[in-house]
C-alpha cells in the first residue's frame, strides 16, 4: 500500500499517457515539525491539519478517494480533474497512474518490503496508460512558484540536486519575490507557522525526490528553522516585512557571489571558460553549505534586532571572505597543475573587485553611509 502511494504521489514521467502526480514529477513537501522529536505522533500531525476554512470537508466516496469509482481517464477528449470538478481534499489522494492488484495470483512466503510471513502476498498487478490527468490543483502540503511575466501556471518545487538550500527558505515560509518569479509557501505552513501554540520551537521538516524523469537520482531531508518566529515580529507586520527583506538581500548576495565564484573559478581553470564542458555544480553545492551557518547568525542578529546594516556588512564580509578562500584552493593549492598562475591572480582581482561592484552589495554600502550619516 506504502509502495502505490508513493509512485502515485510522487509520480514522475512515465511516458505516453502515463500521468504525472497533481503536483508534477518529485515534489516537495514541507511538513511544520516540533523540535521535541518525542511528541506523539497526533500533535506532529496537528501542526499540518488546516481548518474547514481552508480545506472544506468532503465525504469518503469518489470525489476524495478516487478509485471508488471508474478512473475519469484521459484519452481521448476527456476533460482534466481540478478542484472544480472534484474534491479539494482528492489532493492528498491522488491517483494518475491506472494500476489494478491482481489478487487471483498469489503465493506464500516473506513480504519482500517488510519480512512478514504470509499465505496470500502479491506476485503481480496490470496497469494501463491515460489515468487521471490533474489540472489547477495547489496541494496544500507543498510550496509553488509562479512566474511573474506572462500567463505561466504555478509550478510546485521540486528536488534539485544537492537539496534545498538556505537561498530558498524565504519562499518555504512567506509569500515573496525574487527576480523571476513569485514564492508561495504551503498553505499549511502560511495558515499555521503563526499559530502561537505551534510557532515555539517548531521548524519545517522537507523532504522529496530528485527526479529525472522516471528516475530517482536521490532523496533529499532537510530541517529548516522557522525564521519568522521571533515573537516581537507577531503584532509588527512593518518590522516583518523589514526583517524579510533584509533576509530577501542577504540570499541575493549569496545568489550572485555563487555565481560569481564559479565563473572565475572556470576563468582560471579554462582558456575559454565559456565553451568548458563538464559538471561544475559541486562548487555551488558546498557554496551553499559551507555558508549556510555565516547564514544563520545573521538571522539571530536580525531576529533579536542589531542593526540591520551592521548584520548585513558583517554578512558580506564573511561571503567575500569565504569567496577568497573557496577561489584559493580551488585555483592555487595544487603546484604540480598546469596553469597560467599570472592569469589567475588577475582573475582574483577581478573577483575581489566585482564583488562589490554587485546590486546587493552596493545595498548594502547604502544602508551603511545611511546610519553612518545618522551617527555622524
Amino acid at each position: 500500500a506504502m509502495a502505490l502511494f508513493t509512485l502515485q504521489t510522487n509520480s514522475p514521467a512515465g511516458g505516453v499517457g502515463h500521468r504525472t502526480g497533481m503536483r508534477g514529477g518529485g515534489p516537495i513537501t514541507t511538513l511544520l515539525m516540533p523540535e521535541d522529536t518525542s511528541l506523539p505522533l497526533w500533535k506532529k500531525l496537528w501542526m499540518n491539519v488546516v481548518t474547514q476554512e481552508v480545506m472544506p470537508k468532503g465525504k469518503p466516496d469518489a470525489t476524495v478517494f478516487p478509485w471508488l469509482a471508474d478512473t475519469p481517464t484521459s484519452d481521448g477528449a476527456h476533460p482534466p480533474v481540478t478542484p472544480e470538478n472534484a474534491h479539494r481534499l482528492q489532493a492528498y489522494w491522488g491517483m494518475p497512474r491506472r494500476i489494478e492488484l491482481d489478487f487471483t495470483t498469489l503465493q506464500t512466503g516473506e513480504c519482500d518490503l517488510c519480512g512478514t510471513e504470509s499465505t496470500t502476498l502479491l506476485t503481480q498487478y496490470r496497469t494501463k496508460n491515460y489515468g487521471i490527468q490533474y489540472d489547477s490543483w495547489r496541494h496544500p502540503l507543498t510550496p509553488y512558484r509562479h512566474a511573474l511575466k506572462g500567463d505561466a501556471p504555478f509550478l510546485s518545487v521540486k528536488g534539485q540536486p544537492g537539496g534545498l538550500a538556505y537561498r530558498d527558505w524565504l519562499g518555504l515560509l512567506m509569500q515573496g519575490e525574487d527576480k523571476l518569479n513569485s514564492t508561495f509557501p504551503a498553505t499549511v505552513v502560511h495558515h499555521n507557522a503563526w499559530r502561537d501554540e505551534l510557532r515555539r520551537e517548531s521548524g519545517l521538516w522537507c523532504f522529496g525526490y530528485d527526479m529525472d524523469n522516471m528516475k530517482a537520482r536521490c532523496w533529499y531531508e532537510h530541517r529548516v528553522p522557522l525564521l519568522f518566529a521571533p515573537a516581537r515580529f507577531r503584532d509588527d507586520s512593518l518590522a516583518l516585512r523589514e526583517y524579510k527583506e533584509q533576509l530577501q538581500l542577504a540570499v541575493e548576495l549569496a545568489r550572485d557571489s555563487a555565481t560569481l565564484l564559479r565563473q572565475m573559478i572556470k576563468e582560471a581553470w579554462f582558456s575559454r571558460p565559456k565553451d568548458a564542458k563538464g559538471d561544475f555544480s559541486a562548487i555551488d553545492i558546498a557554496f551553499w553549505q559551507e555558508t549556510q551557518p555565516g547564514f544563520m547568525r545573521l538571522c539571530r542578529s536580525l531576529a533579536q534586532g542589531d542593526v540591520p546594516a551592521t548584520a548585513l556588512k558583517t554578512w558580506q564580509k564573511a561571503l567575500y571572505r569565504y569567496l577568497l578562500e573557496n577561489y584559493d584552493a580551488r585555483v592555487f593549492s595544487n603546484p604540480d597543475e598546469h596553469r597560467d598562475l599570472v592569469k589567475a591572480a588577475g582573475t582574483r582581482k577581478k573577483l575581489s573587485a566585482f564583488f562589490y561592484k554587485q546590486k546587493a552589495a552596493e545595498s548594502i554600502k547604502q544602508m551603511q553611509e545611511a546610519v553612518d550619516g545618522k551617527h555622524g
